[in-house]
């Protein structure tokens, strides 16, 4: 028995429509929204500046001047502003990882290196941030056990004003991988770490984004991108308890975590580190 036209039709649009969901979820299933880097999505940023009114770089007592309040340490000894050889930017920060007498004294992780807040705004900064800057590290780098490179915190002084303090900071391990360790206000540490070593012998772009999450829930989001690659990325966090806690500092720092490996004092440089409010 010859079937009808309009049966052939039926069955014809049943196959076409079986064939379109099972598409769509094969497409569901592999399909990855892309989030942007976070400086697309920002407000004009705010640049820690290397030079002065006169074009002049800074020298290490003009670059002390321009931090921050609070725990301050290394500007002096081992950090210099010096042209960016090939880099995005003409001028960077070299600092060196060496240890510091000041830094022992104070009992800090980083006892080497620098470490110092900077304050851009007159008021916090936000709940939702950008920090950019870009990071050269030296062909033979020893990463040894682990390190730290500039983050965001609230309130102004988390070493001083309260325990209770958020602090959201880039670092390295071991192996070169880059983390995102952050410090809720109940005093709980997480670690986000990338899949691929952090590239050395050229200039990298890092960015790091924070959202502070409503107070009660856990929407807060952490996001690291390193040359536009989304590397680390969590989004159901609980990052602070009191809505009034905004972030209120950059926290520009580079150092090993411990005491530096043997040899020669490593390097690294920055520049353009720079914070922008998220839109």
């Amino acid at each position: 028995m010859h079937q009808r036209p309009f049966d052939l039709l039926i069955n014809a649009s049943g196959i076409l429509l079986g064939a379109i969901i099972v598409g769509y979820v094969l497409y569901d299933m592999s399909y990855t929204a892309t989030v942007t880097p976070c400086s697309q999505r920002s407000s004009a940023a705010m640049r820690f500046p290397l030079h002065g009114a006169d074009g002049k770089l800074l020298s290490p007592m003009a670059l002390q001047a321009r931090t921050g309040g609070g725990r301050n340490i290394g500007v002096l000894e081992n950090a210099s502003v010096v042209p960016a050889d090939g880099g995005p930017l003409p001028d960077a920060m070299q600092v060196e990882l060496r240890s510091t007498p000041e830094a022992s004294a104070a009992g800090g992780a980083n006892a080497n290196g620098i470490e110092f807040r900077w304050s851009p705004f007159v008021d916090e900064i936000g709940t939702s941030t950008c920090l950019a800057y870009y990071l050269r590290l030296p062909k033979t780098f020893d990463f040894g056990r682990g390190g730290v490179l500039p983050g965001v915190e609230a309130p102004d002084d988390a070493q001083t004003a309260k325990q209770d303090a958020v602090s959201i900071q880039t670092q390295w391990d071991g192996q070169g991988l880059p983390i995102v360790r952050s410090i809720n206000e109940n005093g709980d540490t997480l670690h986000l770490a990338g899949a691929a070593p952090l590239p050395t012998d050229r200039w990298l772009r890092i960015e790091l984004e924070t959202v502070l999450n409503t107070a009660g829930q856990s929407d807060g989001i952490l996001r690291l991108w390193v040359d536009g690659t989304l590397a680390a990325e969590n989004t159901h966090l609980s990052l602070r308890t009191d809505a009034a806690t905004q972030i209120s500092n950059v926290v520009v720092a580079a150092g090993y975590r411990q005491t530096p490996p043997v040899g020669p004092a490593a390097s690294l440089q920055f520049s353009g580190i720079e914070i922008a409010r998220l839109k």
